[in-house]
């Protein structure tokens, strides 16, 4: 019932956004723009090719859950790092033939955290030197599920945090910050301009109802995660094998990123289509201080994984990626195993029905 109830106020947020003048949307916190993305086809594939297009019919939408880990890269044998922050949003997205262009409103149902050591399995990750493209473990386990506390010394033995070293102290202080920072999004909305190739992720615009820089950062970063599973279509037909690119600047905490988005088209089934992705973030600047420097370090990274996607149920998405720093040439394999990854993943969820 009071899920119902917020889905029923979320319509009504929606239809107001939907029918506001553009000098109310001119009182959001804009980010940084660039043109609209260039979709450059790299290979077309084989035979039979289609020119795939979205339905993204008003009204259209559904229920999604985006979940994210930061931590230490694990090991083969799947050991997880205790100390890893997991991140659950759920959002419910609905298309609005708006003028201009058609906008795409995401409302942030919930936003939560919790450490890697309260789940149940570590998730698997794609070992150095795997195509980029592919997916990142077999086909029974591409999904990634998190893992128990478990030790990272190797002895198979089961071993939480410490409560009483400095580790576990810093841990729970950045797990109260998180939850701390989350609690500023709930019902947000994340607006997003359409277009014929899909939706445009480098327009978001985050609209919160107490606006303030904290928040605002939490909800780029969500915004930021959620559009590498939001695809891009190219404007000539293609077929399995096909490869295309989109390159495009965003705005992450008032710092402008390049991103580059490569996919692979692996299979495809009516409207069902299987993709490989891989992709780059890169700092903006040219520039080569000190302070541009430690930014690069804190904010570039690469990343692959795989997304299925159906075109007639657009908000139907499943994937899974995972992304990591971009190491110095002098980094050796073991400074790069001490290194934290992040895991990605999204999948829809049951709309519920409304109350009578």
């Amino acid at each position: 019932m009071r899920h119902a109830r917020r889905i029923l106020t979320f319509a009504f947020i929606v239809t107001g956004l939907a029918l506001a003048s553009p000098a109310v949307f001119a009182q959001d916190k804009q980010p940084i723009r660039s043109n609209i993305p260039t979709i450059s086809v790299i290979e077309q594939g084989k035979e039979p090719r289609f020119l795939h297009r979205w339905n993204m019919e008003q009204g259209g939408g559904g229920i999604i859950q985006l979940t994210s880990r930061t931590g230490r890269i694990p090991s083969r044998a799947g050991r997880v790092d205790p100390s890893a922050l997991d991140r659950i949003y759920t959002l419910q997205g609905s298309f609005f033939r708006t003028k201009p262009v058609r906008k795409m409103v995401w409302q942030i149902l919930d936003a939560s955290a919790k450490l890697a050591g309260d789940a149940e399995r570590s998730p698997k990750y794609a070992e150095p030197g795997e195509d980029p493209a592919g997916p990142l473990t077999d086909e029974a386990e591409t999904t990634p599920t998190v893992g128990g506390n478990q030790d990272l010394t190797g002895s198979g033995q089961s071993k939480g945090i410490d409560p009483d070293t400095e580790a576990h102290t810093r841990t729970r202080l950045r797990l109260r910050n998180t939850k701390l920072s989350l609690q500023k999004i709930k019902d947000g909305i994340l607006r997003q301009e359409v277009g014929p190739n899909g939706i445009m992720t480098n327009g978001t615009v985050a609209v919160l109802e107490n606006q303030t820089a904290r928040g605002y950062s939490e909800a780029m970063k969500l915004a930021n995660m959620l559009g590498l599973f939001e695809v891009l279509l190219p404007d000539e037909p293609i077929g399995v094998g096909a490869r295309w690119q989109a390159g495009f600047r965003i705005d992450s905490t008032n710092t402008p990123l390049d991103i580059d988005m490569t996919w692979t088209l692996i299979s495809m089934e009516e409207s069902r289509l299987k993709l490989g992705v891989s992709y780059t973030r890169r700092l903006a600047s040219a520039a080569n201080d000190q302070r541009t420097k430690a930014n690069r370090s804190r904010v570039e990274r690469n990343g692959r994984g795989t997304i299925s996607i159906d075109l007639e149920r657009p908000l139907a998405i499943t994937g899974d990626l995972v992304e990591e720093r971009v190491f110095p040439a002098n980094f050796t394999e073991e400074q790069k195993r001490a290194a934290e990854a992040t895991w990605i993943s999204v999948k829809p969820m049951p709309t519920p029905a409304p109350s009578e």
